[in-house]
């Protein structure tokens, strides 16, 4: 019976090593900290989270005086190594897709938000009626 380490071996010539493994995603995690659209992905996913937070304001704040990262934005000119271009598409895509997620996000927030105002206005004008009818009927008895 063959075990995975064979299976491996049979495939790629030679058993690969945990430690390389590991060394490999330390690799990769330290080129995407440091790919030039690793900031603009934090921010877009911090304002992903915000919204399912329900903190779209803080988000249109801090977009006043920020950068505001769009989906064209998240497109570099790259003339680099075929190994990072292929980091470079990555990035980008993914860059791209939070920001659609963000925009689908939003809509129905700011639709809920629209809903909840008009409510609350609602029942204010409601709140109102009884004390002017209250008044009015006090002034005819």
């Amino acid at each position: 019976m063959e075990t995975g380490n064979e299976e491996k071996e049979c495939i790629f010539g030679e058993v690969e090593d945990d430690d390389d493994d590991e060394e490999n995603e330390d690799s990769l995690k330290k080129k995407i900290a440091s790919h030039a659209l690793y900031g603009l992905l934090v921010d877009t996913h911090i304002d992903c989270l915000k919204l399912c937070l329900g903190m779209a304001d803080q988000i249109e704040e801090e977009k006043s005086s920020k950068y505001e990262p769009k989906a064209a934005n998240c497109q570099i000119i790259s003339s680099r190594k075929s190994d990072q271009l292929e980091l470079d598409n990555f990035m980008e895509a993914y860059c791209m897709a939070l920001s659609k997620l963000k925009e689908v996000m939003k809509e129905p927030h700011q639709e809920t938000m629209a809903f909840i105002t008009h409510m609350h206005s609602q029942l204010e004008e409601l709140m109102e009626a009884p004390s002017m009818s209250q008044s009015h009927l006090a002034k005819t008895t």
